[in-house]
Order: C-alpha cells, then sequence, then structure tokens
C-alpha cells in the first residue's frame, strides 16, 4: 500500500479507510474518487460521534471549505 500526497492510500482493490486517522480521512474530504466515496463517507460518518472537538471543527471546516470551492467551479463554468 502506498501512501499519496493528499493523504490518501492508493491499492488496486478498494480503499480501507478504517486503517487512517480521522485527521487523514478529514484531510482527504473532496478529494475521494467516486467509486470510493461510499465506503469512505460510511467510516469518517462513524467516527464522527467520538472525534474530539478539535476534529469535528476540522471537520466542519473542511466541509465548509469544499462547498465554498464546488460554488466556485459551477460558477466558472
Amino acid at each position: 500500500v502506498e501512501f499519496c500526497l493528499k493523504g490518501g492510500y492508493l491499492s488496486k482493490d478498494k480503499e480501507d479507510y478504517s486503517e487512517m486517522s480521522n485527521q487523514e480521512l478529514i484531510a482527504i474530504i473532496g478529494y475521494v474518487k467516486d467509486e470510493n466515496k461510499e465506503s469512505f463517507l460510511k467510516e469518517l460518518n462513524s467516527r464522527i460521534p467520538n472525534m474530539s472537538e478539535n476534529e469535528k471543527i476540522q471537520y466542519q471546516i473542511r466541509l465548509s471549505g469544499n462547498i465554498i470551492k464546488e460554488e466556485q467551479l459551477q460558477d466558472e463554468n
């Protein structure tokens, strides 16, 4: 298994997000391939109740940033 710059694990099979830390999962929000989104979201959502307050803040910031980026991309098209 290789580690890529964005913090995701690359493999020939499905991604195994269970091996990633909460910080790693938060960092790759918006970078997950469509074919892996279901398993990514399942893992991420299962962790939210047990995240520290700091992790929850980082999660919200990351979500807000990705929403803004998506809106900017739509405006450009």
